[in-house]
């Protein structure tokens, strides 16, 4: 997909980030540990969405509402 030298930039970047406690971070560090921080937001969401379409919005709604009234009475 990428050529050789992108590849090798990439994997070399990504092993600086899960170095970075211990190297200096440059730019591309940073910028590409932010992007990735990012992306892991979206990933919560859309497995929200996925389990909510699974089970269809109007459960998700009911089951909600039990879980406080279960939390209420507690």
């Amino acid at each position: 997909v990428f050529y050789y030298q992108a590849r090798q930039w990439i994997i070399k970047v990504i092993i600086r980030l899960i170095c970075a406690p211990f190297y200096y971070v440059r730019f591309a560090d940073f910028f590409l540990g932010d992007q990735f921080m990012s992306i892991s937001y979206i990933f919560t969401v859309i497995e929200i969405l996925f389990c909510a379409e699974f089970y269809s919005f109007k459960n998700m709604e009911k089951k909600r509402k039990v879980k406080k009234k279960k939390k209420k009475k507690n």
